[in-house]
């Protein structure tokens, strides 16, 4: 179970985490109606996504796969709360 500081804590990780989607310039609707857009237009979809983020965020490789990058993101805040 998540308590509302937990939440606050990983909203604020990853909010500043370069490359998370909170980092969306256009706010999760303006993301979610360009990536709907891109869709039904026949359009890029990868390039949708990218629109809103910063030079920064764009540049920013994930180091190990996007998958083991938040995988081990999960293990060091466990590691912090022990």
């Amino acid at each position: 179970l998540s308590s509302n500081a937990g939440n606050h804590d990983d909203w604020l990780r990853r909010r500043w985490s370069i490359g998370s989607l909170l980092r969306d310039t256009r706010g999760s609707a303006g993301r979610a109606q360009a990536i709907r857009e891109a869709i039904i237009t026949g359009s890029s979809v990868q390039v949708a996504k990218q629109t809103g983020a910063s030079d920064l965020d764009r540049a920013q490789l994930p180091l190990w796969g996007e998958q083991l990058d938040d995988e081990l993101l999960d293990l060091d805040e466990e590691r912090a709360r022990a």
